[in-house]
């Protein structure tokens, strides 16, 4: 009880006021964050103290200065990102996510008007919330795909497009989430952008062949390739491949008897060229050739190669060069016929004997 009144008298004696002053003295600028004037008082005074009463005095001095000034002071309040803590954005309700225009946020130097837009998705995330993000997604991909007649490559391509070309203000973070989220769940049918061939321009062609022209026909030269948007048949392939691969159980062995660290070795050696460093390498390369190992299989057979079989690498193996078989059997079939020409001509002589 003793040391805790005396803490709390010491931290009722500390004067943050002149603490902020001396931080602005000395670097120029007003500390932006609580945590930078918490440090300011830890390292650079020495003073034992709670983050928490650096922040509430953060926020005092603030809330002052930024009252008392007419133009705000260089910097801001306390930062959500202080210490990890979250974004009280994120964590807003339905009601909040659907009256979300009615606080819109002025960013830029152009004071161009954006709407924070939260599209964030986690395992608390509500069914009510969930339909509002979907329908906000596909409202978003939509607009992307009238603009460019393509669907996204990429998280941070939607990102872009959307703080750039919209309305709203979003995270990187959310979005990343978002769209994995909707490709995982198939939210919309993948899409992408093909050329297509008009006719009016076969037909012009086909006119400049014949000599024919026509002043109407300058009008029309850039008519002809035009750019739609179809389903992308080979994306849709390719989830489906991927999602019959991840439905496999893949079976991992907990014993590699020397033979088959052998065999992988030779692989490995003739590949690379170069023995392994560690069992980690072994287990990835088994991987990569289908077999699949324990770390602690390939753990043990790497140290019984390395510390009693004399870590002796196996000789590569030579792949022979296309056409050498073709021309050893045509050796082999020259050699035989010599040898059935000589036996011909031996039974002749003896016969004529």
């Amino acid at each position: 009880s003793e040391q805790s009144q005396e803490e709390e008298e010491e931290e009722a004696e500390i004067n943050w006021e002149s603490f902020w002053s001396e931080y602005e003295e000395k670097y120029a600028y007003p500390p932006k964050k609580a945590i930078h004037l918490w440090n300011f008082a830890k390292e650079e005074k020495f003073v034992t103290v709670k983050y928490k009463e650096a922040r509430i005095a953060f926020d005092r001095i603030f809330a002052s200065k930024t009252i008392s000034s007419p133009s705000p002071i260089e910097g801001r309040s306390r930062s959500n990102t202080d210490l990890g803590l979250k974004s009280s954005s994120s964590l807003c309700s339905t009601s909040s996510l659907r009256n979300i225009k009615e606080s819109p946020t002025k960013s830029g130097d152009n004071n161009n008007v954006k709407i924070d837009l939260v599209l964030k998705v986690t395992k608390y995330t509500s069914d009510s919330d969930l339909s509002f993000i979907k329908s906000k997604f596909i409202e978003l991909l939509d607009a992307f795909r009238k603009s460019i007649l393509h669907d996204p490559a990429s998280p941070l391509q939607l990102f872009n497009f959307i703080n750039e070309d919209t309305e709203y203000r979003v995270r990187y973070g959310d979005v990343k989430k978002c769209y994995n989220y909707a490709v995982k769940h198939k939210w919309f049918v993948p899409m992408k952008r093909m050329k297509k061939v008009n006719k009016r321009k076969k037909k012009h062609n086909k006119r400049e062949e014949e000599g024919l022209h026509s002043d109407h026909d300058n009008d029309k030269q850039e008519e002809g390739v035009e750019f739609v948007l179809e389903v992308d048949i080979e994306k849709i392939e390719k989830e489906k491949r991927r999602e019959e691969e991840e439905k496999k159980e893949i079976v991992y062995l907990e014993i590699m008897s020397d033979d088959e660290f052998d065999q992988v070795l030779i692989k490995y050696n003739n590949q690379y060229q170069n023995p392994p460093r560690n069992a980690s390498q072994i287990m990835n390369f088994a991987k990569e050739i289908q077999q699949f190992y324990k770390y602690k299989a390939c753990r043990i057979a790497f140290n019984r190669w390395k510390n009693y079989r004399g870590a002796v690498m196996p000789e590569p193996v030579k792949e022979e060069e296309p056409g050498t078989n073709d021309q050893s059997d045509e050796e082999e079939q020259d050699e035989n016929e010599d040898n059935s020409n000589l036996n011909e001509s031996e039974d002749e002589e003896e016969e004529s004997d």
